[in-house]
């Protein structure tokens, strides 16, 4: 408090001749000031000090006096749906009558009264302590007259062993109540309050009509017992009705029947029990009891609901229960999880309540348990991914090994050992030999393979494979493909050209083996001796394929015939471009051959003669003169004459007929002999002839007998 002032203030007053020591209660009142509250005091004893802040009022000063005289604020209780109900709030200062609480400078409250001394003490005006049923009148609180002034019922014992009262008091607008005429219904009915006896921190106002207002202020002014209402306090059977009031009296009927003691209801849930898995319907029995006491008047219906996990099936085959107290009745309560339900425990609950609100408001509940899933164990998912194209022998290639575990989420990890198989000798390198997945998990390794540089084209098989201790359901394998390119050739071809129109000469080209895909190139012809346009027709294709499973395709050029005489004429035809296959030979040389001189051999013949040797003449002939060399080979072949001992053999390779000139002859030697005997023959066969066509290969040498 504020002492300092209160000593210089005190010795203004004694200068200025006043005996203190005749004051026990002394206010200080100076100017208002910065200070933001209106009065202060000390709480009781003999000698008080107030102090007002400029504002010297009933409401300010009383207050503050009653603080001097031992009286603490005068509070409200506040509950939501009853005067007991199951939101409440202290109002601090809330009373909206006494002047000990909310700004109206109203008589103190019955209570205050009776801690003062002012009521039912001896000489003062009395308050009527009701335990009995009966009807209680009570006089204006602020009248003058000596009448009742309040009623005082016992409640309780409080955990203290303290009596608890209620106290009822009939407020009209006169004397000191003046200020309450226009203040909700507080003069319209009675006001009831709650204390604790000999403590001057429990008077609380209570609410009669609750809800009548959101703002607390409001709500309590509003908050006195009407004409006609009643009030029923379970603990006592107790009942409270405002029968009438008047100018000079309120009338209250005060009845105390059987006791009745609400209590929470039980609610328990039985069933279940094991653990099962996701999905599963379990059912289970909800069970109530009403444990009102026995003096409460007849059955109460219950209002029954359950509450399960979001998204779960549910049924409750009843939602009312009308129960006696003491009485219990059970009822199905059927619950299916979601099949996505998560291992674990899960609350399953069963409500209850009824028009009493949270006095009856409980609830029970059972744990339905999920279960893990059983642990399935699933094959892996193996993929070989990579490789795609056609590469040469020797070439490395890589490959990527994806393993998923596809065990249920319920299975422990798994350590799968992986393997490879390739081509036998074919180097290869697998980049992880195991991997450890849990259930949905994948990892990814390489594998790199390499074929042998002899590797003859073709598509060969790469292979992977997952196992694991587990056996069998973890053995899966997956497979892909190397592809090795065929060789790619193409053939010489050698056509005579003909004396007019043309002739095609058909070109191959060729793959060592069978396409895997297609073999693409592109193939066009080229001038050597032979020029395009007179000996043949130029052609240029692009974009050519050998489908996949065959091994070759064909080129055509056409080839012009003439009558010239000329040698063997060439020209070439190219492949370029060539994919998914290696060039093995990608020209080929097309020959065309003259046929426009003609090589001949005449017969001839001699007589044998008796002894010695003789030469047998034989000529090789060209119908024309060629522009070149034209080349032969020359051999002799019996008949009827023998060589050795008829004839010399004569063989000659690589002879020819100088270009410019049209013949050449050869020498066979004849043996001479008497042996009488018939005509013999042999043969001179010309072969390998290079420049000109064949018109007789064969001439036959006759030996003529002369013995």
């Amino acid at each position: 408090m504020r002492t300092g002032e209160a000593i210089l203030a005190d010795a203004q007053a004694t200068q200025a001749g006043v005996n203190l020591a005749d004051y026990q209660r002394r206010v200080y009142i100076f100017p208002a000031n910065a200070c933001p509250w209106q009065g202060q005091g000390s709480l009781g004893g003999t000698k008080t000090q107030a102090w007002i802040n400029g504002l010297i009022t009933l409401q300010v000063v009383g207050h503050e006096l009653g603080h001097n005289y031992g009286l603490f604020l005068a509070n409200a209780y506040d509950c939501d749906t009853g005067v007991f109900g199951e939101r409440c709030n202290s109002i601090e200062y809330g009373d909206a009558a006494d002047l000990m609480g909310n700004g109206r400078a109203g008589q103190f409250s019955p209570f205050a009264k009776e801690l003062l001394g002012w009521l039912n003490d001896g000489v003062s005006p009395p308050i009527t302590t009701v335990t009995t049923s009966g009807r209680y009148s009570i006089e204006p609180y602020s009248a003058s007259s000596v009448g009742p002034k309040a009623l005082k019922i016992p409640l309780a014992t409080d955990g203290y062993g303290r009596k608890t009262w209620y106290y009822l008091e009939y407020r009209q607008p006169i004397g000191g109540d003046s200020v309450l005429g226009t203040t909700g219904n507080l003069t319209k009915g009675v006001m009831v309050r709650y204390a604790v006896q000999g403590d001057g921190g429990t008077g609380y106002q209570l609410d009669m009509s609750p809800g009548s207002s959101t703002n607390k202020f409001d709500e309590m002014a509003d908050g006195a017992l009407a004409v006609g209402q009643s009030y029923f306090e379970e603990s006592l059977g107790l009942t409270v009705t405002l029968a009438s009031t008047s100018s000079t009296e309120a009338t209250i009927d005060v009845l105390f029947g059987p006791t009745c003691l609400r209590a929470k209801p039980t609610v328990s849930v039985t069933g279940g029990g094991t653990a099962v898995t996701a999905g599963t319907t379990v059912a289970y029995t909800a069970t109530v009891t009403n444990r009102d006491s026995a003096g409460c008047a007849g059955a109460t219906t219950f209002d029954l609901w359950r509450q399960v996990p979001a998204d779960w099936a549910s049924t409750l085959d009843m939602t009312h229960m009308t129960l006696l107290p003491g009485a219990s009745a059970s009822v199905p309560l059927v619950v299916t999880s979601t099949m996505t339900a998560g291992p674990g425990n899960y609350n399953v609950f069963a409500s209850v309540t009824s028009p009493l609100g949270n006095r009856h408001a409980s609830n029970g509940g059972v744990i339905y348990t999920v279960a893990p899933p059983p642990c399935v164990r699933a094959a892996p998912t193996v993929s070989l991914s990579g490789g795609g194209t056609v590469v040469a022998p020797g070439t490395s290639v890589g490959y990527t090994l994806t393993v998923m575990n596809r065990d249920s989420s319920s299975c422990a990890a798994t350590n799968f050992a992986l393997a490879r198989s390739v081509p036998a000798g074919w180097p290869s390198a697998l980049g992880k030999t195991n991997m450890a997945l849990s259930p949905g998990a994948s990892d990814t390794t390489t594998i790199n393979v390499t074929s042998l540089a002899t590797a003859a084209g073709g598509s060969y098989g790469i292979g992977a494979a997952a196992s694991s201790a587990v056996g069998v359901p973890h053995s899966t394998s997956a497979a892909t493909t190397y592809v090795v390119a065929p060789k790619l050739y193409i053939a010489d071809v050698s056509i005579v050209e003909g004396n007019a129109g043309t002739k095609a000469a058909t070109f191959t080209v060729k793959l060592s083996s069978a396409a895997v895909v297609p073999v693409a190139f592109n193939i066009a012809t080229a001038n050597g001796m032979a020029a395009a346009g007179s000996d043949y027709t130029a052609r240029s294709l692009v974009a050519q394929s050998i489908p996949a499973g065959s091994t070759s395709a064909t080129f055509t050029v056409n080839i012009a015939g003439d009558i010239a005489v000329e040698a063997n004429e060439t020209f070439l035809v190219n492949v370029t471009g060539v994919k998914n296959a290696t060039v093995a030979d990608a020209q080929a040389v097309g020959t065309i051959r003259n046929d426009d001189t003609v090589l001949t051999i005449a017969d001839a013949s001699v007589a044998e003669g008796n002894s010695g040797t003789k030469l047998l003449s034989f000529t090789v002939k060209l119908s024309a003169v060629s522009a070149a060399p034209v080349t032969f080979n020359l051999a002799t072949a019996n008949k009827t004459a023998a060589a050795g001992s008829d004839y010399v053999a004569l063989t000659l390779a690589g002879q020819s007929i100088p270009a410019g000139t049209t013949g050449k002859v050869f020498n066979v030697t004849i043996r001479g002999d008497t042996v009488r005997e018939g005509n013999e023959t042999f043969a001179l066969n010309v072969g390998s002839v290079v420049g000109a066509t064949v018109g007789d290969a064969q001439a036959i040498g006759t030996l003529t007998n002369d013995d």
